[in-house]
């Protein structure tokens, strides 16, 4: 493992009590790293134990039982697939990481909707509704409107930047789940969950 790779698993891993999702998890030829919103699954070949986030063996601590996982990876309601290319992946780190950095708030909500084949991110900064167009000729037929974290989504795409990943297939699934499939390289983040009545103005 190098030092890419802790460093990215490691915005998976959550900041807070629950001992369980402070470390990376092996689980056979898979890591795994989740923080509870969001999900990080990678192809390797170790020996199943834990590690903490910054690459340092701990093996002599508790040994702590991961939750199972594997059904977040299925491919069950899948409301529309896009693909992306290496470029997509480039330009979707952009506006998620500018998205998170100008919203107010610890949640960083934005709203991704597909329109035909283009795909918009809106969100507020102060009183200010920002919209950017960030793909085009998006060849699948359903349409939605999606509400995710920023941050997480900036995380996501800036590991596959930061792995050289040449595409990967994004799901968005019914029940505000989003996935992202490189074919050795899993994610997976919660949507966040916003009344019908008035999506915009009850989010922002």
């Amino acid at each position: 493992m190098d030092k890419v790779f802790y460093k990215n698993m490691s915005k998976f891993t959550t900041k807070y009590k629950s001992e369980v999702f402070k470390y990376i998890h092996f689980d056979g030829n898979y890591a795994i790293a989740s923080n509870g919103c969001s999900m990080a699954r990678m192809k390797c070949i170790e020996p199943p134990h834990i590690e903490s986030t910054n690459g340092q063996d701990v093996s002599n601590i508790k040994e702590f039982t991961f939750p199972p996982y594997k059904h977040f990876f299925s491919k069950e309601n899948v409301m529309s697939n896009i693909r992306l290319s290496k470029q997509d992946i480039i330009n979707l780190k952009k506006v998620f990481g500018f998205a998170s950095t100008f919203i107010q708030g610890s949640l960083s909500v934005v709203c991704i909707e597909k329109t035909g084949s283009c795909l918009i991110l809106s969100f507020y900064t102060d009183d200010t509704m920002t919209r950017i167009k960030t793909m085009d000729g998006i060849d699948s037929d359903d349409d939605f409107v999606e509400f995710v974290n920023a941050k997480y989504m900036s995380n996501i795409f800036s590991f596959m930047k930061d792995m050289k990943i040449e595409d990967c297939e994004w799901t968005i699934k019914k029940g505000h789940t989003h996935s992202f499939c490189s074919g050795y390289l899993d994610f997976v983040i919660a949507g966040v969950r916003v009344p019908e009545k008035d999506k915009y103005m009850e989010v922002f």
